[in-house]
């Protein structure tokens, strides 16, 4: 998992040594993946929020993974369903709703959730059902790191709501 928070020449260096490696990558392109050396090499997995998907893929279709040599592009949207665009198509998922105080920590706790999901093995789909509600969990209380959710309480409400 690569964030933009690092300088960008250290995301581009472990983007390529997971490539050279044939390791699948999560690129989360915040702050600034404008500038990024789009379509230079391969990403398995791009999260983005809706407006920062607007300015990097345009609408977030299928199209637009060739032309950033995407594999995976996962579009948070607040409140709205989250998407996930393939090759195949669009699939959205729901989020968890919540009364949120402070949603400072949430881009950050959806990243995180996603890639240990996808790499326990967990599909596409359920992986981003966990991370969306550890996202809408992390925005119970204020700060950054103080209100992600333990696992066991991001199953708890996946349980709550089966």
């Amino acid at each position: 998992l690569i964030g933009l928070e690092c300088p960008l020449e250290a995301a581009v260096a472990a983007l390529r040594a997971a490539a050279a490696a044939d390791v699948r990558s999560r690129f989360n392109p915040s702050p600034g993946g404008a500038e990024f050396p789009w379509g230079d090499l391969p990403i398995d997995t791009v999260i983005v929020n809706v407006h920062e998907c607007a300015e990097i893929f345009g609408a977030p279709e299928p199209a637009a993974l060739a032309r950033r040599r995407v594999r995976h592009l996962v579009v948070t949207r607040g409140a709205e369903p989250t998407l996930l665009v393939t090759a195949a198509g669009v699939q959205s998922v729901a989020t968890h709703p919540v009364v949120s105080r402070d949603t400072v920590g949430a881009g950050d706790t959806f990243a995180g959730t996603l890639a240990a999901r996808l790499a326990d093995g967990a599909g596409g789909a359920d992986a981003l059902r966990a991370a969306n509600v550890a996202a809408a969990l992390s925005t119970l209380g204020p700060g950054a790191q103080s209100p992600m959710p333990r696992r066991a309480e991001v199953e708890a409400a996946i349980a709550a709501r089966a």
